[in-house]
């Protein structure tokens, strides 16, 4: 059975792939990327690897602040698994840390290290989640508002909900978002909000024998919706 190339980056001057030979063996479809040149890291990095190994101090402070901003603006980068190899001497950025999806510290085995790729590989693919949407908003940030919720309907650009009950039947809302996970907690950053009515499902509405009072109704509740995320997004 043919299996789609993987790559594990690593960047990290100390790393020594013929420790692990054999393991990358068994597995031929997998291979390492290792990466000893500060100023390539992150040419590696943006090319998509599936798995990241880094040494921040391969590093510089520039490169730290633009790998936190590329992890959580990009849609695909956000998906990629990150992990952070430190010493007692690594100085690690506290943003850098809470984009990091683990910490592992030397002297560690790299035979450990690469069960932990080989499970990220492994794993169901982490983009385009969908589920069944239901969430509240709980307050709001500087950068905008904060929901939280589970059964979350994520596709990596957008969060997606009809409302169904009696009045609403057609409203569609799309949030644009900044996804964290915080212990199985989804929280969102939302960076844009649109709303609109499915003005074909009106149409429906009248061929099913709907009055005029509930597409009087659904005109109204549009309005309520625009002028509510036009207090949203002032």
């Amino acid at each position: 059975m043919s299996e789609t190339q993987k790559t594990i980056l690593i960047i990290d001057k100390s790393f020594k792939a013929i420790e692990l030979q054999d393991r990358l063996e068994a597995r031929p479809w997998t291979r390492f990327l290792i990466e000893t040149q500060p100023e390539r890291a992150m040419t590696q990095i943006k090319a998509g690897p599936d798995v990241i190994f880094l040494n921040p101090r391969q590093l510089s402070i520039q490169d730290q602040v633009i790998l936190d901003n590329w992890r959580r603006s990009s849609d695909w980068l956000s998906t990629i698994p990150l992990y952070l190899l430190v010493d007692s001497n690594t100085v690690v950025s506290e943003n850098l840390r809470q984009i990091a999806d683990g910490e592992f510290r030397k002297p560690f085995s790299w035979s450990q290290l690469l069960d932990v790729a080989f499970q990220a590989l492994d794993a169901p693919l982490r983009r385009n989640i969908r589920h069944d949407v239901e969430f509240t908003l709980e307050g709001s940030t500087d950068e905008g508002l904060l929901f939280k919720g589970r059964a979350l309907n994520i596709s990596q650009s957008g969060i997606f909900f009809e409302s169904d009950n009696r009045l609403s039947l057609d409203a569609l809302v799309t949030l644009h978002f900044l996804v964290h996970d915080r212990g199985g907690v989804f929280e969102l950053e939302v960076c844009e909000v649109r709303a609109a009515l499915r003005r074909h499902r009106t149409l429906d509405a009248t061929r099913q024998g709907y009055g005029a009072e509930f597409i009087e109704q659904t005109h109204e509740q549009e309005a309520q919706i625009d002028a509510l995320l036009s207090a949203i997004l002032a």
